[in-house]
Order: C-alpha cells, then sequence, then structure tokens
C-alpha cells in the first residue's frame, strides 16, 4: 500500500471524525447556519444537523456518510472508481472547505445572533474543519499524482527486455 493511499485514507477518516465531533459540539453550543438559513434565533435541531444546512462550522452529516461511501470506493482495487473516488473526495472537500472560509457566510462575518465567545467558538472549530479538509485535499492530489504517474509507460529497456 502506497504512503499516499494511507495518508488518504487516514485524513478522510479523520476529517468524517472531526465532522461528526464538530456537529455534536454545534449542536451543543447552538451554533446553527444562520448565514445561509437568515434564521432570526440561534435554535438547532438534531435534524438541521444530520441532513438540513448543517451548523456554522460543519456540512450536514449526510454529507459524511456519502463521503464514507466514496472512501470505500477511493480504496477498492477498480482502478478508474478509484481515481475518480479519489477525484471527488478532493474537489467536494476542497469545495466545503473553501465555503467555510470565504463563501457566503461562514467564517466571513458574525452573525448578529452570536455572542462574541460563541462567535470565537466558532472560529475556532471552524479553522479545525479548514485544516483538517486542507489534510484531505493534499493527501487526495498526492494519491493521484502518483497513481497517474503509474500509468507512464517504463523507458524502453527498464524492463529488462
Amino acid at each position: 500500500m502506497s504512503k499516499w493511499r494511507v495518508a488518504f485514507a487516514g485524513a478522510v477518516g479523520a476529517f468524517i471524525a472531526v465532522n461528526v465531533v464538530l456537529c455534536v459540539v454545534a449542536l451543543l453550543a447552538k451554533l446553527p447556519d444562520l448565514p445561509h438559513t437568515h434564521a432570526t434565533t440561534d435554535r438547532i435541531t438534531v435534524g438541521t444537523v444530520v441532513w438540513g444546512n448543517g451548523s456554522i462550522i460543519s456540512p450536514p452529516l449526510v454529507f459524511m456518510v456519502v463521503l464514507t461511501v466514496l472512501l470505500w470506493a477511493a480504496l477498492g482495487q477498480r482502478l478508474w472508481l478509484s481515481r475518480a473516488s479519489t477525484l471527488l473526495i478532493v474537489v467536494g472537500t476542497l469545495v466545503m472547505a473553501i465555503d467555510e472560509f470565504a463563501g457566503d457566510g461562514g467564517l466571513k462575518k458574525k452573525p448578529d445572533l452570536y455572542s462574541q465567545s460563541k462567535w470565537d467558538l466558532a472560529l475556532i472549530l471552524g479553522w479545525i474543519f479548514i485544516v483538517a479538509a486542507a489534510a484531505v485535499v493534499v493527501s487526495g492530489v498526492g494519491r493521484l499524482a502518483t497513481s497517474i504517474g503509474d500509468l507512464r509507460p517504463s523507458p524502453r529497456g527498464a524492463d529488462g527486455v
């Protein structure tokens, strides 16, 4: 097993675990996704965290189920499915991280309903999310680059023929 495959599997597994923890913290600390929902209260439900808009610091948990299925496919034996799944994970995670950092809300501007301490917590947790996403993107790009490099034919005579 290549080092990039191991790094990628570990990074995606950690990203999924971080998102589950972030969703629980967001639920307990009442950190709804106010920039996207334009809610007038800080009320957040389990349904919102699982399949709704998620929280201000993490996407809905249903995305983590999709990510788990894609990781399973990315670690499989079918080369084309493995590469396609890895690419989908990298692009999807990158989009989530960009949205968290610079998207329509996320960590750009403190929502009016958040106290300063709640906003500070959201910023810390949001940066944890972004760092975990960056690990997925870097390891995924490394895995794809290695995989594409394996496609190159060996130079004539290099294989002993």
